[in-house]
């Protein structure tokens, strides 16, 4: 499967995900408009698997990124 195959490009992705995205600050804005926490928790966590596993799938697409982790073409 291929999640099980990148879990370490998906981990990296994840990581700088985490250190350049302020998720509660971005959704703070939504806060004002009377967004129930419910929601945004969802919207969070919907958001960074987009961003997560989409970026792991575009970077496993680049032949440097390919070369660096040791996956084979």
């Amino acid at each position: 499967m291929y999640f099980g195959r990148y879990s370490l490009l998906i981990l990296c992705v994840h990581i700088v995900e985490l250190d350049l995205l302020p998720w509660w600050q971005i959704i703070e804005k939504y806060v004002v408009n009377g967004m129930s926490a419910n929601i945004q928790l969802i919207l969070i966590i919907v958001r960074k698997l987009i961003l997560d596993l989409g970026g792991a799938f575009v970077l496993s697409k680049i032949t440097f990124v390919r070369r660096i982790f040791g996956f084979k073409n």
